[in-house]
């Protein structure tokens, strides 16, 4: 939830300063100031609200209501996008006090995420010192209504030291949200409508183990989450399926009421996916599961292949 909230915070402020500098840019453009030079005034104003160095390569839009960033990074450029376009109301928003925001498009994001004994990293955001911090307090004192927020072709590259072996993988990530709000304190709420695709760009290693294929698309519509194309590949076997569940609460994390799904087991090999010798179980069938909104789980497993070594 920390990293939730921090990336919540960060959102904010970037986009707190964004507003702040388009209203600068439509003043300075009334004045006849040049585009490069208003670039530059964008890069300080970010990266004073982000902590971080912040280059932009071409600065582009109509600037008063939408601004197109070309070539963005933060800090060594380890988190990285090609393309971001914002649209926005900068009047309106001033009036009424709070960010609202059209449309929010990230196109080619690159980023690299750790996972240490100490928490969670993203490489290019600075880390704070190792002493007690409260949870930021998401929207950082400023409400924020994005209409729709869309990331196109992403890139992410995950680690974790935490495992007992090794766990590299590189994942591409694309989505899209409507409805988001991200009030000045108080919980943040799930966007009214989401949809998403995870799929392995390579193959990877989960814990020492293969893993050569592995994707999911999920999609959120009101109380909704649908969970459709899941798939796992590697030495371990093969599972495909998908499954439903009806949220309880919509605020972030959002609480889990009934799930139903159902996973087909292809050649299943237990030793295999639990880094476990004494297992030497091979399975091939289906899994049901089926758990109420009281908690109570009801499963049942078909086999139509199974195999128990000594």
């Amino acid at each position: 939830m920390r990293l939730v909230a921090r990336a919540l915070g960060w959102t904010a402020a970037g986009l707190a300063a964004l507003l702040a500098a388009a209203l600068l840019l439509a003043w300075a453009l009334s004045q006849g100031f040049q585009r490069e030079r208003l670039r530059a005034a964008l890069e300080g104003a970010l990266a004073d609200a982000l902590g971080a160095p912040v280059r932009i390569e071409r600065l582009g839009g109509r600037l008063y209501d939408e601004i197109r960033l070309t070539g963005v990074s933060l800090g060594d450029g380890a988190l990285a996008a090609a393309r971001v376009e914002i649209g926005f109301d900068p009047l309106r928003s001033a009036r009424e006090r709070r960010l609202l925001v059209r449309e929010i498009v990230v196109e080619g994001l690159e980023a690299s995420v750790r996972r240490t004994a100490e928490g969670v990293e993203i490489a290019g955001v600075p880390q704070r010192a190792d002493t007690p911090e409260p949870e930021p307090e998401p929207g950082g004192g400023l409400a924020i209504e994005v209409e729709r927020f869309e990331l196109r072709r992403a890139r992410i590259r995950y680690e974790d030291e935490t495992t007992a072996a090794p766990t590299q993988l590189r994942v591409g990530v694309s989505g899209a949200t409507r409805r988001l709000s991200i009030p000045a304190d108080g919980p943040v709420s799930l966007p009214e409508a989401a949809i998403a695709t995870v799929e392995l760009a390579e193959p990877g290693r989960w814990d020492g183990r293969a893993l050569d294929a592995a994707r999911l698309h999920a999609t959120l519509e009101g109380a909704t989450l649908a969970v459709r194309d899941v798939r796992l590949a590697g030495a371990f076997g093969a599972l495909d399926g998908g499954f439903d569940v009806v949220l309880t609460s919509r605020a972030l994390p959002p609480a889990l009421g009934a799930v139903r799904g159902r996973l087909a087991i292809e050649a299943l090999d237990l030793a295999a996916l639990l880094a476990d010798e004494r297992f030497a179980t091979r399975l091939g069938g289906a899994l049901e599961m089926d758990r109420d909104a009281a908690g109570r789980i009801a499963a049942r497993l078909a086999l139509d292949d199974a195999a128990v070594g000594g």
